[in-house]
């Protein structure tokens, strides 16, 4: 059975975001979806949300597609140990107004400071800018995820 949250509870419950680049930085080649949602729970589990943050692609006003700003995003994580993420083969892309989506399957085990392990399944939508002017990198654009229930 399985109980589905809404985008702003599975964001509290698992986070996300982008590196910045550091000013006069030469632009990283460009990362695979897969990787780049591979580094995002590294990250999280490092506890380097500010990181972990800005894998997300972000709102004009700061805040990524959960609604979260950095300091929401960082006390979501306050009662997770570590995230396991089972992330699924890349779905077809799809192209539209200058940008690439690729959505990715995950299951994610979200184990707590209390030893309780809980199961998330849904997926991540993928971004990045065709414009050669845009953010050429991959970032997670969008999440949906369901809690759930395990016995």
């Amino acid at each position: 059975m399985t109980q589905p949250i809404g985008r702003r509870e599975c964001l509290a419950a698992l986070g996300g975001s982008a590196l910045l680049l550091a000013s006069g930085a030469k632009a990283a080649p460009l990362e695979r979806p897969r990787a780049v949602l591979k580094k995002y729970f590294r990250l999280i589990n490092q506890r380097r949300f500010y990181a972990a943050f800005h894998v997300w692609e972000l709102e004009t006003d700061g805040r990524n597609d959960l609604g979260q700003t950095l300091g929401q995003f960082t006390a979501g994580f306050a009662k997770t140990r570590k995230v396991v993420a089972e992330i699924g083969l890349e779905g077809d892309s799809d192209s539209g107004a200058g940008s690439e989506y690729l959505e990715l399957s995950v299951t994610l085990y979200s184990t707590l400071k209390s030893g309780k392990v809980q199961m998330f399944e849904g997926s991540y939508t993928m971004r990045r800018s065709l414009n050669p002017d845009g953010h050429q990198d991959w970032l997670i654009y969008a999440a949906k995820l369901t809690l759930a229930d395990r016995d």
